[in-house]
């Protein structure tokens, strides 16, 4: 996650959704969609099918993980490098291992997470898809992508909205 969440701070630094774009396996944001990709296969192999799955599963994330595997895999060779570029939003999992102890501490970064990177990015991207049309290669699949994207934003901004309303109640739940 460390990997893939650098790379897409990279990406940010190193490329422009307003230059052309080659799609390419050796191009790293390519290269992070790839890996990413590996990541949700592994992730959701873990939470099924593993010895720990009884640990790990939480239905929300392997609703998660089934979008964000579909929009990869289908999308992946239009719009590699948007989609390289809002993997920063998985930050969201950076420090899950580290702070496994300290559960409202954990909770405090993620809500952070979720207020200061997740929602912005996609507002971001909403406006983006929205107004800014890319060097196109096919405008047609362009103007259906776009549609798709959108939703796809929505998507998650409702998922934000649901893991905001769960860390509330961790937060505010007595001991």
């Amino acid at each position: 996650m460390w990997a893939m969440c650098g790379m897409s701070l990279y990406n940010w630094y190193a490329y422009s959704l307003f230059e052309p774009i080659e799609n390419q396996i050796w191009k790293p944001y390519y290269f992070n969609c790839v890996l990413f990709i590996y990541y949700l296969f592994w992730d959701s192999y873990k939470m099924l099918l593993s010895s720990d799955r009884k640990i790990l599963y939480r239905t929300d994330l392997m609703i998660h993980h089934g979008i964000s595997l579909f929009t990869y895999l289908t999308v992946t060779n239009y719009s590699a490098l948007q989609l390289a570029l809002v993997m920063i939003m998985e930050c969201i999992s950076l420090l899950n291992y580290i702070l496994r102890s300290r559960p409202k501490t954990l909770a405090y970064y993620r809500l952070l997470c979720i207020l200061l990177v997740r929602i912005p990015m996609c507002l971001y991207m909403l406006n983006y898809n929205w107004h800014y049309f890319p060097f196109l290669v096919d405008y047609e699949y362009y103007c259906s992508y776009m549609y798709y994207a959108r939703n796809i934003y929505f998507l998650f901004l409702l998922y934000d909205a649901y893991l905001l309303k769960q860390l509330h109640k961790n937060l505010t739940m007595k001991k």
